[in-house]
């Protein structure tokens, strides 16, 4: 009977261990805020926090999507948590008016590899900088997310927009 009880103990123990190292054992912080291109609410696009690994934060990304006062709330579906890991983070914004949809009724069956729900690069003009897009060139490389809520606000400048991929 010990020996059911200690085994019992020892998978409980075992489950909650395994429990946190699943979750990461970390901590998150709820984030929104607002994205706005030269003072003016910026709608349509894409808010990605990206934890920095080479700051000894590695996990995965948590996005938004601005709704037309330009507001984003951060989650990570991957972890299926509100908000994103706490640490520093890089915060890349993609304008989502560059993305045309692929797929649809009418059109061709997507080539192999393809998703049915395939996006290629669109033809309308970019609203910003495509350095706001970029990991490596973003301007937001040390946004340190702390626990709790926090209100996180993105000043874009539209100065040096760059003409569409073709």
């Amino acid at each position: 009977m010990k020996r059911i009880m200690r085994a019992m103990a020892s998978a409980a123990i075992a489950f909650g261990v395994a429990t946190a190292i699943g979750c990461g054992g970390r901590e998150y912080g709820e984030v929104e805020g607002r994205v706005t291109l030269d003072g003016k609410p910026l709608t349509d696009v894409e808010v990605v926090f990206l934890p920095d690994p080479f700051k000894s934060n590695p996990g995965n990304s948590a996005s938004g999507f601005t709704d037309a006062d330009g507001r984003y709330q951060l989650a990570a579906l991957r972890d299926q948590r509100s908000g994103t890991i706490l640490g520093p983070h890089r915060v890349v914004i993609n304008d989502l008016t560059m993305i045309t949809a692929v797929g649809g009724p009418g059109a061709p069956p997507p080539g192999p590899g393809m998703s049915n729900m395939a996006t290629m690069p669109g033809t309308k003009p970019r609203r910003f900088p495509r350095r706001y897009s970029d990991s490596t060139e973003t301007p937001y490389k040390e946004v340190d997310i702390k626990g709790g809520k926090q209100t996180l606000d993105f000043e874009l400048k539209s100065a040096g927009a760059e003409k569409p991929l073709r």
